[in-house]
């Protein structure tokens, strides 16, 4: 374990600066050490203030470190006029690698050092292994540095050679002459989190104690891509909380599940076996996921089981389409088991309401290989369910024909208690009525008992009737939802949660004559646009808490009943299997 050095900024939110570092590094499999040059209480939100420590500060924490642990790499982050003195000074004595984030301007624009910091930076990236500025810090860097050293050629001599990674969705790595050796590509996620490019730069600081520099980068996109996917939420935005997850971390999580489910009477194992995977981050193909060779066998004999084969990658395809498919709708979903179904079983999770649950039909399918179906069928239904409220209240939503209204939602009532509700409000309306007319002198015909009884029946008939409509209307509706979902249109849409209104409906008509390139008379009409609206209503894909942790099929034709279990890890799936069989046992 080697030391790794952060000097920067305390953030008090962990979100970003030293913390953010040191939790990074660890993750790498370093010993953190930090040096904090500044205080920016900050949020997600705005950054307050900027207080630099004071030279005396800094030079005793870096006496502390440098006198008691030999230091392998130094990554920078926000740094002062002092500190990068110190960086200088104690560089040219232990010769440790430098990796420096040039944090200049926060992401509200702010700048964080004055000019006579910024003059110092030149010296400091003559001694630096890398710098890992954004696109924007790097058209400002090269600016600031043309402008200042035009006349100081040298500069631009010993700068030529600097590693330079420029980063963004893919990070462009090159020399500062603009020579460019590699591009990282990576993937975007619409989620705003603070503090990523601290985690990238420690991240390759770790990584780069072992491996050379273009390895230590990919590791740290994989490492960084985990920390949005399992960033923390907080009011205004997201943490970064630094994950990496390689083939070891997987491996290891697999073979301490089965020492977990030696510890668990598994009574749950289908006749055919059961299985148990786990995949990277964003997994691709089946070569992302690890699973059994074999199977979990049922031991007739114990009662427990036997372990057919070894955990590799690629084993399994049909445990492919299960985490492939849920780890589409929700990153986290890493792992899943399969374990034989039990009806009884099922109502009995649904009432205690433990688990997110849903289901699919196996209709049509020909053979449990076309899983990845249902479970993308199961996912859906439950967005459906949990957006639109259709298992505790039926839900219509009304568009307008104008493209310009937004979506509006629409409560159907649908019990009778509600019909009788108003049916009451109905009758004392008519009173009211009745009164205000006796005190007009108007002459007012008493009707019988049966024939009020008629009129009740009737309106309560009317009531019903239409009831019937709205509910044929909401059940329209929920299959256009449903195919919504289910249209390459929906992969098209763009995304407009932080534009205005007239930016979203550009945006939408771009890309509508995009698809749709002939002339309509009435954009009103579109129905690209409509299924906007409701993308945009539902949440679907984006800022969406639609974590499953049980999905069921009853089974079919050439096709076995299943309980899939999918959890963020494989331990965490065996400790869901716990709960499955402590239930199973007290039904």
């Amino acid at each position: 374990m080697k030391n790794v050095l952060a000097i920067g900024g305390y953030d008090p939110t962990g979100g970003a600066g030293v913390i953010s570092d040191a939790k990074t590094i660890k993750e790498t499999g370093n010993n953190p050490l930090t040096i904090i040059t500044s205080l920016i209480p900050q949020n997600n939100q705005k950054v307050y203030s900027k207080e630099d420590v004071s030279k005396q500060i800094l030079e005793e924490q870096f006496e502390s470190i440098f006198e008691d642990f030999n230091i392998k790499c130094v990554k920078t982050g926000v740094l002062s006029k002092n500190a990068i003195e110190l960086i200088l000074k104690y560089h040219k004595d232990y010769d440790f690698k430098i990796i420096c984030d040039p944090v200049i301007k926060s992401t509200t624009g702010r700048l964080l050092t004055d000019k006579e910091t910024l003059d110092l930076y030149v010296d400091l990236f003559n001694k630096c292994y890398l710098i890992t500025p954004n696109n924007e810090e790097f058209k400002f860097i090269k600016h600031y540095m043309y402008t200042k050293l035009k006349k100081e050629k040298y500069y631009d001599e010993n700068l030529k050679e600097l590693s330079v990674l420029v980063t963004g969705i893919n990070d462009t790595l090159q020399k500062y002459s603009g020579t460019k050796i590699a591009i990282f590509n990576g993937r975007k996620i619409n989620k705003e989190v603070h503090g990523t490019g601290c985690v990238f730069s420690s991240a390759i600081a770790g990584f780069s104690t072992r491996m050379p520099l273009i390895s230590a980068i990919k590791n740290a996109k994989k490492l960084v891509l985990g920390s949005v996917i399992y960033a923390k939420k907080t009011r205004y935005g997201y943490n970064t909380n630094p994950l990496f997850i390689n083939e070891k971390t997987i491996y290891k999580n697999l073979e301490y599940s089965l020492f977990l489910l030696k510890n668990i009477k598994y009574t749950l194992i289908p006749d055919v076996g059961s299985n148990i995977g786990e995949c990277t981050i964003l997994p691709k193909n089946r070569y992302d996921i690890c699973a059994l060779s074999g199977r979990l066998i049922k031991d007739k004999d114990t009662g427990g089981y036997h372990k057919a084969g070894e955990f590799k990658f690629g084993a399994s395809k049909i445990l492919t389409d299960v985490i492939i498919t849920a780890n589409k709708y929700d990153p986290k979903i890493r792992a899943t088991m399969g374990v034989r179904f039990n009806e009884k079983l099922m109502e009995r999770l649904k009432e205690d309401g433990i688990f997110c649950i849903s289901h699919f039909k196996t209709d049509g399918f020909e053979n449990i290989r076309k899983v990845g179906i249902g479970i993308d069928n199961a996912f859906k239904n439950y967005l459906i369910e949990k957006y639109i409220g259709l298992q505790e209240k039926n839900y219509m939503l009304d568009l307008s024909r104008d493209i310009k209204t937004d979506a509006k939602i629409s409560e159907i009532g649908k019990d009778s208690d509600k019909f009788k509700k108003d049916l009451e409000n109905n009758e004392d309306n008519e009173d009211n009525k009745n009164i205000n007319d006796n005190k007009n002198g108007k002459y007012i015909e008493e009707n019988s008992a049966e024939t009020n009884q008629l009129n009740e029946s009737n309106n309560l008939n009317d009531m019903e009737n239409e009831n019937i409509n709205n509910l044929k209307k909401l059940k329209e509706d929920l299959d256009g939802i449903r195919d919504i979902l289910s249209s390459n249109l929906i992969n098209k849409a763009p995304i407009s949660k932080n534009l205005s209104k007239s930016e979203t409906l550009a945006n939408l008509r771009e890309e509508c004559n995009k698809i749709n390139p002939e002339d309509r008379e009435n954009c009103s009409d579109c129905k690209y646009c409509k299924n906007k609206i409701l993308y945009d209503f539902i949440g679907f894909k984006e800022n969406f808490d639609c974590t499953l942790d049980i999905v069921y099929n009853k089974g079919g034709h050439q096709i076995e009943p299943m309980i899939w279990i999918l959890g963020q890890n494989s331990i965490d799936v065996v400790k869901k299997l716990r709960i499955l069989e402590k239930t199973y046992r007290k039904l």
